[in-house]
């Protein structure tokens, strides 16, 4: 039977009362050897062993009562055995403290005294602050007075000693998580550092994986990262994790993560997402309240879990991660934008030499040209090429597309319409022909030139031209008459010649005629309500200003797109060629 045991047995009994000489000189060492020292286990072993070897008792165990929580002081402490000795094992796991009475006896005494056969409890209390029990059993004879005085002493005297070693170690306690926390801010600060040096992001994710595996012993990470739309993922790192295939649906299971998440704390969306990568913590990086990627870890090496101050450290990392990661992402963007610039600059100056830098003077004829790009290059092209023969070939063109490409295919067309024209014995629709071939063969299915060019005589006026899908250009008469020159075929580039020919048309211009050729990029010039300034408008200004000299022709048709346009950013080039009989 169970005989709990509190001290005095009435209250202001003296518990010095019945004790020897030789129980008080063992108190008396036993009490100042154990507050010289502040070594928890030391004290609790010295007192266990002072209890049971005085009393000559079998079995013995000191257990520890724990704080209860800030937020529920009146809660029971719960009590956990420190230190046991005699037969079987330590007892583990936490057991609520039995309740003292008003007079120190010990209450109801829990389960786990009869089944160790600890049925002797003696509270060890410092002031009103119950710090545990001395448990002590498996004696056949029961106590004498003498031996609870002592027991009862012993605990006293224990009570000072005990407090003080248990602030100790909670105090080294502290130390090390400060430690620990200081240590991490050192690691977060020298990654800083290095995070921000570098602009390199296979070597951003380098210090990452040394930081995970020197920190937190984790082997096994993982770093996704979300593009800028949030609609696609990559995985920059993965090391000992399932691979997960980068889906749309992961994309957006990263995007919707907003917080530290372990198994044992998520939703079950979110547990679904570590059961996917194999994590036992995820971290979203996030910047502006966004989730822009993810961190995640699975074990530790250790196998020990992950505590909050390691979801906190890892929070850290990740947002400075981020910033790594974002960084390089821009210095990349602004290295491809250089690269673009310094294409354009080529392509600018391949189109400036496709186009003629002066025009040649034709005897008993006029001739102006004017080109505009919308972009820093364009696609549109005009030339002028006096011949041997003593013919002027006159071409404009349009290429599908801007940039680079445009430029190249121009300059491959140009070089083609240059070389032909300087071949005897060819029509101008064999020499369409070849071109069409040349440009079909060597572009893809969605590369194409509109085209006309012609072959002028200013001796007879004689004009033979063939139209490629161009913008029919207007021969407007001296009387003001107008027709246009539609005669030829489809667009170069686009079908073979085995599906199509070319036609060549003829007309002659008389003096005082002219030849107004331009692109598209006239005609469907924007205003700010997106209004297109239309042939109609064009046909009405020639017929007003069709008889002055080219250039002030020129200078008017540009004059009055512009005014139609009022500023609005255009969307294609504005390339105008003309032509016009004197004599």
């Amino acid at each position: 039977m169970l005989t709990p045991v509190g001290w005095p047995p009435t209250s202001g009994t003296d518990t010095t009362v019945g004790l020897d000489a030789l129980a008080l000189r063992a108190l008396i060492e036993t009490g100042t050897l154990l507050n010289s020292s502040l070594d928890r286990d030391f004290i609790l072993g010295h007192l266990l062993r002072s209890a049971m070897g005085n009393l000559v008792t079998p079995r013995g165990a000191i257990l520890l009562a724990t704080e209860p929580p800030p937020d529920e002081p009146d809660e029971t402490p719960m009590l956990a055995v420190a230190i046991y000795k005699g037969r079987g094992d330590k007892p583990t796991g936490a057991i609520p403290a039995p309740q003292l009475g008003e007079d120190d006896r010990v209450g109801e005494l829990p389960p786990v005294a009869a089944a160790l056969n600890l049925p002797t409890w003696v509270p060890i209390r410092v002031r009103a602050r119950l710090l545990g029990f001395i448990a002590l059993g498996g004696r056949p004879m029961a106590y004498t007075a003498r031996e609870r005085g002592f027991l009862q002493m012993l605990a006293t005297l224990a009570g000072s000693a005990v407090q003080n070693a248990l602030m100790v170690e909670a105090l080294r306690e502290a130390n090390r998580g400060l430690d620990a926390r200081v240590q991490e801010l050192n690691t977060l600060f020298d990654l800083a550092r290095e995070l921000t040096a570098t602009l390199d992001e296979s070597q951003v994710v380098k210090l990452l994986t040394y930081a995970l595996m020197g920190q937190l012993t984790a082997a096994r990470h993982g770093v996704w990262l979300l593009d800028v739309s949030g609609t696609s993922v990559r995985a920059l790192a993965h090391r000992g994790l399932p691979k997960a295939p980068p889906t749309p649906e992961l994309a957006a299971d990263i995007r919707a993560l907003t917080d530290v998440c372990t198994p044992a704390a998520c939703t079950a969306d979110e547990k679904v997402l570590l059961a996917r990568l194999g994590l036992q913590i995820a971290v979203p990086m996030r910047a502006g309240g966004v989730t822009r990627g993810l961190l995640g870890l699975g074990l530790k090496m250790s196998a020990a879990p992950y505590t909050e101050a390691d979801g906190e450290f890892l929070t850290s990392l990740a947002n400075l991660a981020l910033i790594a990661f974002e960084n390089a992402r821009l210095f990349r963007e602004a290295v491809e934008k250089q690269r673009l610039e310094e294409e354009l600059k080529i392509a600018q100056k391949i189109q400036e030499r496709l186009l003629p830098r002066t025009l040649p003077t034709v005897e008993g004829a006029e001739i102006a040209g004017f080109n505009l790009p919308s972009k820093a290059v364009g696609g549109d092209y005009y030339d002028v090429v006096p011949l041997a023969d003593g013919t002027v070939a006159i071409a404009i063109a349009d290429v599908t597309g801007k940039g680079v490409p445009a430029s190249l295919l121009m300059a491959n067309m140009q070089a083609s319409l240059r070389t032909l024209v300087g071949i005897g014995g060819l029509g101008m629709a064999d020499m369409t022909a070849r071109m069409n071939e040349l440009i079909h063969g060597n572009t893809d299915v969605d590369k194409f030139i509109t085209l006309w060019w012609g072959l002028y005589d200013p001796r007879t006026g004689r004009l033979r031209y063939v139209n490629c899908g161009h913008n029919p250009p207007y021969l407007v008469r001296a009387d003001g008459h107008v027709e246009e020159l539609t005669i030829g075929g489809v667009m170069l580039g686009i079908l073979p010649n085995s599906f199509i020919t070319f036609e060549q048309g003829e007309v002659t211009i008389r003096p005082g005629d002219l030849v107004c050729t331009f692109t598209d990029g006239v005609t469907e010039a924007m205003d700010p309500d997106m209004t297109e300034y239309t042939e109609a408008q064009l046909l009405t200004l020639l017929e007003k200003i069709h008889t002055e000299p080219v250039d002030d022709v020129l200078k008017a048709m540009v004059a009055d797109v512009n005014r139609h346009a009022a500023g609005a950013p255009q969307a294609d080039d504005l390339t105008i060629l003309l032509l016009r009989r004197t004599a």
